[in-house]
């Protein structure tokens, strides 16, 4: 994805509990700045999902201490 594109890039962003429960979910953001809270989660491991607006879907480990 090239930032330096006229297109905006604008994404889905979930994050999962380790059993598939969605915890949290934040639609149309720009990953140019963009910040999550995540004071809200306790410790354990998450699964974060992003999904562009072409639909292609990146997951990712998230550790919470």
């Amino acid at each position: 994805m090239n930032s330096n594109s006229k297109k905006q890039n604008y994404f889905d962003i979930s994050i999962y509990s380790i059993n598939g429960l969605n915890i949290s979910s934040f639609s149309y953001i720009t990953l140019s700045n963009y910040q999550i809270d995540i004071s809200h989660l306790t410790a354990g491991v998450y699964i974060i999902n992003f999904i562009d607006i072409d639909g292609f879907s990146l997951s990712k480990k998230l550790i919470v201490e």
